[in-house]
């Protein structure tokens, strides 16, 4: 078993609490902060994915760019900044889509990939407090299921 500290929990539920309205939504909006191995959503992977076909671009340049960042660098404002780019950032790197995806086309595979989910918290802050690690393992292992 993984030991948490108070400190990081009070950041969890800091961060959560205003999304929160049940006793019961509790465990789905703070699970995938101390689960590793965390169960992506079904539903919000169909909402996320399908009629998205550049879903998995994206999370191609979310980890490319995301990996970018270092771990004194992972911060919710460099991690906001970075995520405002990502639009442009799959566009260059895949001109044949013709134009910069939307931001729900970028925001919501990442979101899917990284929480297993389509709620929470805001997502720069999010993956912050997740970490580094964490949300790198957690695209690269949603991004290489497209490919099986």
């Amino acid at each position: 078993a993984q030991s948490v500290d108070d400190a990081y929990i009070r950041a969890v539920l800091d961060l959560v609490q205003r999304r929160i309205f049940r006793l019961r939504d509790i465990p789905d909006y703070v699970a995938q902060f101390f689960e590793r191995d965390i169960a992506w959503d079904e539903a919000d992977r169909e909402r996320a994915l399908t009629g998205n076909p550049v879903a998995h671009l994206v999370l191609e340049a979310a980890e490319v760019e995301l990996g970018s960042l270092g771990e004194s660098d992972w911060a919710a404002p460099k991690i906001k900044k970075l995520l405002s780019r990502l639009p442009k950032v799959v566009l260059a790197s895949n001109p044949a889509i013709g134009k910069a995806p939307k931001a729900a086309n970028v925001m919501l595979p990442l979101r899917w990939a990284s929480t297993g989910s389509l709620k929470g918290a805001e997502l720069p802050e999010t993956l912050a407090l997740l970490g580094r690690e964490t949300v790198l393992d957690r695209i690269e292992r949603k991004r290489n299921a497209f490919d099986k």
